[in-house]
């Protein structure tokens, strides 16, 4: 018999962003900027909710919940080992 453990962790972000923002939410630094367009970038740490989860070698998901709107976005997700 064998059993999975799945973890989950969650963030959010409760600022406000226009169109042709940038978010970077880094998880190895646990960083929170907001690039809005045209202007120079700026920490937004003070909206971050939840905590920087550790993303693990391998298979990771991010689920977006936008509450039944239809938004444009896109996301990357880049992974470089943290080691505590």
């Amino acid at each position: 018999m064998s059993a999975i453990a799945y973890i989950t962790e969650s963030m959010g972000y409760t600022g406000t962003l226009e169109p042709g923002d940038v978010l970077v939410i880094d998880c190895d630094e646990q960083t929170v900027i907001r690039t809005p367009a045209g202007e120079p970038p700026s920490n937004a740490t003070r909206y971050f909710t939840g905590t920087f989860p550790l993303l693990g070698v391998g298979a990771n998901s991010l689920v977006w919940k936008d509450g039944g709107e239809t938004p444009d976005l896109e996301f990357e997700i880049k992974h470089k080992p943290r080691y505590l």
